[in-house]
């Protein structure tokens, strides 16, 4: 077991091998480590926004710049609670500059909040020192699902927000989001034949769409993934086809052209060609919010003008439309699949399925 020493406060400010390194010393004014071994001492610490800026004033010259969006995500759990004290440690070497830790401080600073953090020494380290570059762990890993799956989550974080943000998401809000969104991506699992193949932007618009029309919804991505049963006309037909054309578009421009046509399939209503403006998106967020589901973006952050949930019809292209008006609660159907759906088929859901098939 690793050895206790202790140190008074006047002690440790003499020490120049711990300076910057001390935190909040107990009442009697000695400050606790624990001895790891001759060159390692740590120390469980509140670290407060002040702390970190006097850490963060002896960050070693050579560490990497910091990336101030991944700053901003941690900050982020920081606010939500999300930040955990783990095995990572904030690091110093022997000459008392800070060697690891430099995001997790600036995070502390940004959000202005006292955090518990695992803090150690180095009596013989250096910044030259070889330590782990080993790929860092994906979200997918963390999370335990696919590639695919943690796409859509991050796309359904862009939604609930009101658009795409250059801000990372941590694997902690990720886990809240899929924890939203679990029901209506668990059913397309289910009812839809090889699921695990659909890009994640059409996962997250199919799971955004799901409360307005489960039955539609399944029904669309049914035919997206199969292409069975198509027709010019049918918005399934007209997403395969941009998605054939488009093999480089971003996740964003996908879920809306996504959004457009869920929109005309569940309304029944025949689209020639995609188009990847916001009319989808706003009409189904309003359906959402004409039910009532919760994290769906506000009228300040995601206007009805110009996607009311009706689009018209028009030859060659699915129009961008005037200002609409929101849906009435009673006119949303609850989220339930009917044994049709269940089956996996959905016959007797699908407005645009070829007559005598």
């Amino acid at each position: 077991m690793g050895r206790k020493t202790k140190r008074t406060k006047k002690q440790l400010e003499l020490d120049p091998k711990a300076n910057g390194v001390r935190e909040h010393d107990d009442e009697n004014g000695e400050s606790e480590w624990i001895e790891l071994s001759e060159e390692l001492e740590a120390r469980v610490m509140l670290v407060t926004p002040a702390i970190a800026s006097r850490w963060l004033e002896k960050n070693h010259e050579e560490n990497r710049p910091i990336r101030w969006q991944a700053v901003e995500a941690i900050a982020n759990d920081i606010r939500s609670g999300a930040f955990k004290l783990t095995h990572q440690a904030v690091a110093f070497g022997d000459d008392g500059f800070l060697l690891d830790g430099q995001h997790r401080l600036s995070a502390v600073v940004a959000a202005a909040e006292t955090v518990r953090m695992l803090v150690m020494r180095n009596r013989a380290g250096a910044f030259s020192d070889p330590i782990d570059r080993g790929r860092p762990r994906s979200v997918s890993m963390l999370l335990r699902i696919s590639n695919r799956e943690a796409a859509a989550l991050n796309v359904l974080r862009w939604l609930e927000l009101g658009g795409p943000t250059n801000v990372p998401a941590t694997a902690a809000e990720l886990a809240e989001v899929l924890e939203r969104h679990a029901e209506p991506l668990k059913m397309i699992k289910t009812h839809v034949k090889g699921a695990s193949t659909l890009i994640g932007s059409l996962l997250a618009a199919c799971a955004y769409a799901m409360p307005c029309d489960p039955d539609r919804v399944l029904a669309f991505a049914y035919k997206v993934r199969t292409g069975e049963m198509l027709q010019k006309g049918d918005p399934a037909y007209a997403f395969r086809v941009w998605q054939e054309r488009n093999a480089g578009h971003n996740q964003w421009d996908a879920v809306l052209a996504a959004l457009n046509c869920v929109r005309y399939f569940v309304t029944a209503t025949p689209l020639m060609s995609v188009y990847t403006g916001e009319a989808g998106y706003k009409g189904i967020t309003g359906r959402r919010r004409a039910l009532k589901i919760p994290h769906t973006p506000s009228v300040e952050l995601v206007p009805l003008e110009g996607g009311s949930w009706k689009p018209s019809v028009e030859h060659g292209r699915g129009p961008e439309l005037p200002k609409g008006s929101e849906v009435e609660a009673d006119d949303v159907k609850p989220l339930r699949v009917t044994p049709a759906a269940q089956r996996g088929g959905m016959p007797g859901v699908d407005p645009f399925r070829p007559r005598g098939s």
